[in-house]
């Protein structure tokens, strides 16, 4: 279990597997590439890997070190942010659902997505006739830690 009342972070495994899904993108570009004009797609390829890609990597790098979260008896504090910095306290008797959720990727690399789910309606999001929920808390950690703190949470919101 993720000790309790001290500031813990997202697990260093993250930053490869956030790495892959880049390579793994480019990747697949680059096949389709292949089956068009090949200078001008390697062309674009190159350009968007430089500087989108790379870019991309190193923000997300950037700010998952600026990610940590507090973990008490009765609530999660998920602190964010590098310039702007966003501290967001999630009450565990306010929690409707917990849950982990994870692809081949992230199993490879033994990490899970955890979402906390409250009854705020700050979660949903509407806008020309499209709704979207979203998680009140979110967290990648690894899977071991994810289950025990889902398992922590729902355990707390029933007592």
């Amino acid at each position: 279990m993720l000790p309790l009342n001290i500031p813990n972070k997202l697990p260093k495994s993250l930053k490869w597997y956030v790495l892959t899904q880049l390579v793994l993108l480019f990747f697949v570009l680059s096949l389709f590439g292949i089956f068009f004009d090949k200078n001008a797609w390697f062309a674009v390829f190159y350009f968007a890997l430089l500087f989108l890609g790379l870019p991309i990597w190193i923000y997300v790098m950037i700010s998952n070190k600026f990610i940590s979260f507090v973990i008490t008896e009765n609530t999660i504090t998920i602190n964010s942010g590098i310039v702007f910095k966003r501290s967001n306290t999630i009450a565990f008797d306010q929690v409707q659902n917990a849950d982990n959720s994870r692809g081949p990727l992230s199993t490879f690399f033994g990490l899970s997505k955890l979402s906390i789910w409250t009854a705020s309606p700050s979660q949903m999001h509407i806008e020309k006739g499209r709704s979207e929920n979203k998680p009140e808390g979110t967290l990648w950690l690894r899977t071991v830690d994810a289950d025990e703190l889902k398992d922590f949470i729902l355990s707390k919101k029933h007592s």
